[in-house]
C-alpha cells in the first residue's frame, strides 16, 4: 500500500514539474520583465512593445543594454533578448562611458 501512495505520489510531483515547464515555456512577459500570462496573437504588433531592459554594462569600450524584441509565433507572443550597444565610449567603466 505504501509503495502504490509512493508511486502515485511521485508520478504527480512528475506531472507538476512538466506543468511548470510548460507554463515556462509559453509565458508572456511584459517588457519589465513581469509575468501578465499566455498572450494569444495574429500580429506582432498584438504581443506589446520591444524595448531596452535590464541596467546598462560595459563590454570592452561599449556601454551595453539587452533589447527585449517581442513577436508573434504560431499564435503566440515570444520575445528574444539581444544585447545591443548603446553608446560607444574611450574607456567603458562601471557602467559609465569615460
Amino acid at each position: 500500500m505504501v509503495i502504490i501512495l509512493r508511486a502515485r505520489l511521485e508520478i504527480i510531483i512528475a506531472f507538476i514539474i512538466i506543468i511548470v515547464f510548460l507554463i515556462s515555456l509559453f509565458s508572456y512577459y511584459s517588457v519589465t520583465g513581469h509575468f501578465i500570462g499566455f498572450k494569444m496573437c495574429k500580429l506582432s504588433t498584438d504581443c506589446g512593445f520591444s524595448g531596452y531592459v535590464g541596467d546598462l554594462y560595459c563590454r570592452e569600450n561599449m556601454l551595453m543594454q539587452n533589447y527585449k524584441t517581442f513577436y508573434c509565433e504560431e499564435e503566440y507572443c515570444r520575445f528574444t533578448l539581444t544585447p545591443r550597444v548603446k553608446k560607444i565610449c574611450r574607456e567603458c567603466v562601471d557602467s559609465v562611458c569615460l
